[in-house]
């Protein structure tokens, strides 16, 4: 479910949160959904938990998640807000503009993106 871009100009941390805000923002993660605890998304994608840790409590910070000591993380009650739009818009920007100009062509950069999502929800009836 989760990637991180090694090569990218943004900070691991942030990868993270903008894909969390991607996933809430689009559906695919809805109210009350556990996320990944941090021990288990850091081995899953090979980084040290306090990388994790800090998406998590910035994310917790925005409102966006919130955490139960001991039990884990869960998408927050709220109604997505034109602001986490506007960011999951900005970073979707940021990312189809690198592949742009890796030379992918806008089809190309569409036919990924319905591929990611397809592949996202054939894991989730997983």
């Amino acid at each position: 479910m989760f990637t991180l871009d090694s090569r990218s100009k943004q900070a691991l941390y942030q990868q993270i949160m903008d894909q969390i805000v991607l996933l809430v923002s689009t559906g695919v993660l809805d109210i009350g959904d556990q996320l990944p605890s941090i021990r288990e998304l850091a081995s899953s994608l090979g980084i040290n938990p306090n990388t994790v840790a800090r998406a998590y409590t910035e994310l917790e910070q925005k409102g966006i998640i919130n955490t139960v000591p001991k039990v884990g993380a869960f998408v927050a009650d709220i109604s997505l807000t034109k602001e986490i739009k506007e960011e999951a818009k900005t970073a979707l920007a940021d990312l189809f503009t690198q592949y742009l100009m890796l030379g992918l062509t806008e089809d190309e950069i569409r036919s990924l993106v319905e591929e990611a999502l397809a592949n996202v929800e054939n894991k989730e009836l997983k």
